[in-house]
């Protein structure tokens, strides 16, 4: 029974890394079933586990919060009372809690209400900050703060980070180093990685090492024009692990894999970052340029361990409407592993890739099968003669090798018990020509 319920298991594994399934776009949520003139979307404002977004709006007596339910495509209005004092606008989704958590800007008071509805109330005290705006927040379960990275203000630009749990404190300083473990100071987009990692993805912006808007040149990227100066398009990725707020690069600065800037999203299950439209910052400024310039449509798509970069990514179906930059309104991307789709919140509607494929696509001959998947402790390696000799290596989340070896036999057994649980991509031959996705528990 053993033996059948291993060999079940191996050709289960090789049927998954052969299957190739359509992505094509489809519109979940058509405009018309929300309230299009009071939205405020959040790339960190989404209930991973229920697949819920959340819409935060208030802008003097105007408000109102909205959910997505993306299980049956419904919207709800949640009804809240005892209103903030003061308009709100970057927001965040605190899952510990199942709470909205949002404020002005950057450090000055945060308020929260429950997702379910009910009265607002302040959770942490603050001061008035012109220096953060911009800044998008992110919930912190480690230590249950509020926080953001980055942000605007008196002509510069910061990489800091900073949380409140009852009041702020500045974990991570704003510096000048620049290097692999310390990004460019910027305003740039989030990615959630996975509910249980605590790890916060950073991608691209404006910015630059020095931060000074007034510059007059970009020694980083691609130049970005600003009225008065000359930021950088810093075309890059990080990984933000608010564990420990440390910063480890995935992409560089100025990866010229990264040809739009457009909105992020990290589908953790295959390790696959995602960037849906975008547009190509200017280098020369143009105070007409987000009305002449069109928001792109077309998808790119970054597997970690398999691609060294982003490449384009083709979808069929209809996709959502080309617009001006200045027409697409408020806009944010989700990975919604229930559904297993990638979501793209306009106010032009709710839309979606789905039948999402991974890493496992690629293993498209009988070449290897690797099994248990997922494991705990060890897998096995059932190779072809014709890889008998080949290199093996497996990478982790950000690319990095954590194991390395050769196939010396067509059976080969890989101890991973010094390896953390997780998605890692394991891949044989030169140019890692062929890929398997594997699941450590």
């Amino acid at each position: 029974m053993k033996k059948k319920n291993l060999l079940m298991t191996a050709m289960a594994a090789f049927a998954f890394a052969t299957t190739t399934l359509a992505q094509t776009w489809s519109l979940l949520i058509p405009s018309s079933a929300f309230d299009v003139s009071q939205l405020n979307f959040s790339n960190t404002a989404f209930n991973q586990k229920s697949s819920i977004i959340y819409s935060v709006y208030k802008t003097g007596s105007n408000t109102k919060v909205q959910s997505f339910n993306l299980n049956s495509n419904t919207v709800n209005v949640i009804t809240t009372s005892s209103l903030p004092p003061v308009d709100l606008y970057p927001f965040t989704y605190d899952y510990n809690n199942n709470r909205l958590i949002a404020n002005r800007a950057g450090r000055e008071n945060l308020y929260a209400v429950s997702a379910a509805g009910g009265a607002w109330s302040q959770i942490g005290s603050g001061t008035g900050d012109i220096e953060s705006y911009g800044a998008q927040f992110f919930w912190n379960s480690s230590n249950s703060s509020a926080g953001f990275f980055g942000g605007y203000g008196l002509y510069y630009t910061k990489n800091w980070v900073w949380e409140n749990s009852g009041s702020w404190s500045n974990p991570y300083v704003n510096n000048t180093i620049c290097d692999n473990s310390n990004p460019a100071k910027r305003n740039c987009q989030y990615a959630l990685g996975a509910p249980s990692s605590n790890k916060l993805y950073v991608f691209s912006g404006q910015g630059s090492c020095s931060g000074q808007q007034t510059a007059p040149s970009c020694s980083l990227g691609s130049p970005w024009a600003t009225d008065v100066g000359i930021y950088c398009w810093l075309k890059d990725l990080w990984q933000l692990d608010l564990t420990t707020h440390s910063f480890t690069n995935i992409l560089p600065v100025n990866s010229s894999s990264i040809s739009k800037e457009g909105q992020i999203v990290y589908d953790y299950t295959n390790n696959t970052f995602y960037i849906l439209g975008g547009y190509i910052p200017s280098p020369t400024y143009n105070s007409n340029y987000g009305n002449i310039t069109d928001y792109e449509t077309g998808v790119l798509r970054f597997r970690v361990g398999i691609d060294n970069g982003f490449v384009p990514f083709t979808v069929g179906g209809t996709p959502p409407p080309t617009v001006k930059i200045n027409n697409l309104g408020p806009s944010a991307a989700y990975y919604d592993a229930l559904n297993n789709q990638i979501v793209w919140a306009r106010k032009d509607g709710i839309w979606a890739i789905n039948n999402i494929v991974g890493v496992n696509e690629i293993s498209e001959s009988t070449l290897f099968s690797v099994f248990p998947n997922p494991t705990q402790n060890v897998i096995n390696v059932k190779a072809d003669g014709k890889l008998i000799g080949s290199v093996y290596s497996i990478y982790d989340n950000t690319g990095r090798v954590v194991l390395a070896g050769k196939l010396n036999a067509e059976s080969t057994t890989i101890e991973l018990g010094n390896l953390s649980g997780g998605i890692y991509i394991f891949s044989v031959g030169e140019n890692m020509k062929q890929s398997f996705k594997v699941i450590k528990e």
